[in-house]
């Protein structure tokens, strides 16, 4: 992780806690589309966050170690999450069985969406801005990379 020079610094210990009351999650060098989607040709830990314990586990009880934090590109979500917003998922819930805000892989593209089930027991795509229309798909063609837990914004 970047230090006060621009220099690299050791990063805690994989485990996630760094002795000092917190949890470091990684943060990975990927944005996922709201929008029509974004390809990802690599998916490298760029930097790792501090959280409060205490904060972190009033956000989830997931291990830090499943906890990514990933960019947004695009405005098909909002105005839940708008365009460079950081999303923070939990990459150990990857059920459809849930409704909820996901990072998702279809096609060559990653995405951030809402799922719904469908009666059929499909999947219904939803974004929270109306100019997207819903579309079903088949839960064979979705690969869940991990339910959005947590959302940064710029003011």
């Amino acid at each position: 992780m970047p230090g006060a020079s621009g220099t690299i610094v050791s990063a805690p210990a994989r485990d996630g806690d760094d002795n000092n009351g917190s949890a470091m999650v990684d943060v990975h060098d990927v944005r996922a589309s709201a929008g029509h989607g974004a390809i990802v040709e690599a998916e490298d830990v760029i930097d790792r966050i501090s959280f409060p314990l205490g904060y972190l586990e009033r956000v989830t009880k997931t291990h830090p170690r499943f906890l990514k934090v990933i960019g947004v590109k695009g405005e098909s979500m909002d105005p839940t999450i708008k365009d460079d917003d950081v999303v923070m998922l939990d990459t150990s819930k990857t059920s459809l069985d849930y409704d909820g805000l996901f990072v998702l892989r279809f096609g060559d593209a990653l995405h951030v969406k809402r799922v719904g089930r469908a009666s059929d027991g499909d999947v219904m795509i939803i974004s929270d801005n109306s100019a997207y229309p819903p579309s079903k798909m088949a839960r064979t063609d979705i690969h869940v990379v991990g339910k959005v837990i947590w959302l940064g914004k710029k003011v």
